[in-house]
């Protein structure tokens, strides 16, 4: 399940824009543990970092059992801006 980022006001003021990527590590359940912004706009990367842990992720398994899993998710705001 994935909900979409909210753009940000003060983002919204001074038209930011671009991609930011969001380092996600997931538990066994599929749940976001945790997400990190390396790189976009400083002002989106909060508001992707906060959407990304609400996220919910198919359990990942490895010899039928649950396991921990990392990755990436770009969030590309010039999407978002235009809708």
């Amino acid at each position: 399940n994935k909900t979409e980022p909210l753009y940000p006001p003060a983002a919204k003021a001074v038209r930011a824009r671009g991609k930011t990527l969001v380092l996600v590590v997931v538990d066994e359940k599929g749940n976001v543990t945790k997400a990190t912004a390396i790189d976009g706009h400083p002002l989106l990367r909060v508001a992707s970092e906060t959407a990304v842990k609400n996220w919910k992720y198919r359990a990942v398994k490895e010899n039928d059992k649950a396991v921990k899993f990392g990755g990436k998710v770009i969030i590309d705001w010039d999407v978002i801006a235009e809708e």
